[in-house]
């Protein structure tokens, strides 16, 4: 049960992830710039779909105790070739305030995601009810 609300996590993510950074992206560099650099940023885009699901799964089909980090982290992680394109397209880096930069330091365009709900409805649902089933599960281990 724990790995299949996984699962649906991971569906529900990449469902999302491509069209969410498309706007973001979008945003950030301006139609000019985006109709300049789109090859790049979309296959950027594209490697971190790949990578954000490869990491996503690993922890769905995981065990609940094990020390990993948990999906919205991973999904961060992942934004590193995005951060690379808009770098390569000369997109201007927004101002930061403190606390963020130093809570995500390599996020310097804000990308996050900081919420399930960033991504939109079926993954904040999607990522509430994993959170559930591992909690579920960890506490039945530990009444064991």
């Amino acid at each position: 049960m724990y790995q299949e609300h996984g699962l649906a996590l991971v569906r529900a993510v990449d469902e999302s992830i491509i069209s969410w950074l498309n706007h973001k992206t979008s945003i950030i560099l301006g139609t000019d710039a985006l109709e300049k650099h789109g090859p790049e940023i979309t296959a950027a885009i594209s490697e971190v779909a790949a990578n954000a699901r490869e990491s996503l799964t690993e922890l769905a089909l995981g065990d609940v105790d094990a020390p990993m980090s948990g999906p919205l982290e991973r999904i961060r992680q992942a934004m590193g070739p995005v951060h690379a394109a808009l770098d390569g397209a000369g997109a201007p880096r927004p101002s930061r305030d403190r606390l963020d930069s130093q809570m995500r330091p390599d996020d310097i365009y804000g990308l996050g995601p900081y919420t399930f709900l960033d991504l939109g409805e079926s993954v904040h649902e999607a990522g509430i009810t994993w959170g559930a089933a591992k909690a579920y599960v960890h506490t039945q281990r530990r009444r064991s």
